[in-house]
C-alpha cells in the first residue's frame, strides 16, 4: 500500500497525518499470523539531513467490530480462524449467512434465494434452507428469507 501526502510540509512543527480505513477482511489477510508489518520508505526526494528533529509517528488503531452470530461466545473472526466454514471469504460465517436466507453467500437475501428455497419446498432434510430447523422446508422458512431481504 502506497499513501501520499499531497499537503506534507517540510519540517513541521505537528506530524504531517494520513488516514488509512482498510476493510476487515483485508486486514484479517495482512495479520494472518497475529502480526502486522508497517514499513515506512521515503521517496527520493525527501532529504535525510533537511529537519535536524525529522521523525517519523505511526499510529495505529483497530475498530474492533466483534460479532457472535452463532452465540456460541466465540467471536466469529475466531470461529473463522478456528476452521468454521466461510465460502466466500467475507468474515461472516457461513452459518449464519444461510441462517438469515442468503443461500447463495453472496451479502444479500434476494431472489435467487427466494428460488432456491421455493425449489425445496416441501423436503424433509433438506441440504440447506431449513431456517427454522425443523426438518423441512415450508412457510417459517419463507417468512425468515423475507424478513432478512436485501443486503446486510
Amino acid at each position: 500500500m502506497f499513501l501520499f501526502a499531497n499537503d506534507a510540509h517540510d519540517c513541521p512543527v505537528a506530524p504531517d497525518t494520513v488516514a488509512v480505513r482498510i476493510p476487515h477482511d483485508r486486514l484479517a489477510s495482512l495479520i494472518s499470523d497475529g502480526t502486522l508489518t508497517v514499513t515506512l520508505d521515503a521517496s527520493a526526494d525527501v532529504s535525510a539531513t533537511q529537519c535536524a528533529m525529522g521523525s517519523c509517528e505511526i499510529a495505529l488503531r483497530y475498530d474492533a467490530v466483534l460479532t457472535d452470530c452463532n452465540g456460541n461466545n466465540i467471536e466469529d473472526g475466531c470461529d473463522i480462524a478456528a476452521g468454521a466454514p466461510d465460502q466466500d471469504h467475507d468474515g461472516r460465517l457461513d452459518a449464519c449467512e444461510l441462517a438469515r436466507g442468503d443461500l447463495d453467500l453472496n451479502g444479500e437475501v434476494n431472489s435467487v434465494d427466494l428460488a432456491s428455497l421455493l425449489s425445496l419446498w416441501g423436503t424433509l432434510n433438506p441440504p440447506f434452507g431449513d431456517l427454522n430447523d425443523d426438518g423441512a422446508i415450508g412457510s417459517q422458512d419463507l417468512g425468515i428469507l423475507l424478513s432478512n431481504w436485501g443486503p446486510y
